[in-house]
């Protein structure tokens, strides 16, 4: 079920999904931007958010916001 993620698209070789983001704002009114939600992942493959939330992410190996509503992660197997 699509929570923030407006649609997606997975790479013919497995190896990216590309995220369109719907349009959001955090509690306070300010919008979710892509760079918003590339920044909670990179914590949380740091551990920050919990080791079982780390090992889930452990086949990332980048993930970055080519525009303000789209986030790309690349995994190192399909």
């Amino acid at each position: 079920v699509p929570g923030l993620a407006q649609s997606w698209r997975v790479s013919d070789d497995g190896l990216s999904i590309v995220f369109r983001l719907r349009p959001a704002s955090f509690a306070g009114g300010r919008p979710v931007t892509a760079a918003d939600v590339v920044a909670s992942l990179k914590r949380a493959r740091a551990g920050r958010a919990g080791p079982q939330l780390r090992d889930l992410m452990a086949g990332i190996t980048a993930v970055s916001a080519p525009l303000d509503n789209v986030v790309e992660i690349r995994l190192s197997t399909p």
